[in-house]
């Protein structure tokens, strides 16, 4: 399989984690069952104020699992990703 991925060290192991963009590690996340569904585009809140929404979700290469979310926060905190 192959799959574009960004290496980055760990601190904590000294190893290397790779990450996957989502739609590359799980190219039918968004299958006939959930079209309507788009984890990409969640609102994410904080004290009950929009800070921001998804624009990318990275997995961890070993586990498969979400590790880090990708916020654009627009306007707030001066459109920072």
């Amino acid at each position: 399989m192959n799959l574009l991925a960004l290496e980055i060290q760990k601190d904590f192991t000294g190893g290397k984690m790779t990450l996957y963009k989502l739609e590359k590690y799980y190219p039918d996340y968004r299958d006939e069952n959930l079209a309507s569904f788009d984890i990409k585009n969640f609102h994410v809140y904080a004290k009950d104020e929009l800070i921001g929404t998804v624009t990318n979700i990275l997995i961890d290469g070993n586990n498969g699992r979400f590790r880090y979310f990708v916020i654009d926060t627009g306007f707030w905190v001066f459109s920072i990703k």
